[in-house]
């Protein structure tokens, strides 16, 4: 995820919610609040199927 001044951050999306860090605790946001927060929000999928 991108913040509006342009900084990185890195989110969990887990159950339709995403845990985001900040430095006073974890918050569990839906997309639509996250998009409040940031301009930028992309996915990567795990490669749960690896051998």
């Amino acid at each position: 995820m991108t913040h509006l001044n342009g900084s990185s951050h890195v989110g969990l999306f887990f159950r339709h919610k995403v845990f985001h860090l900040t430095e006073q605790s974890v918050q569990r946001i839906t997309l639509h609040q996250a998009g409040k927060i940031f301009k930028r929000i992309r996915y990567y999928e795990p490669n749960l199927y690896h051998q």
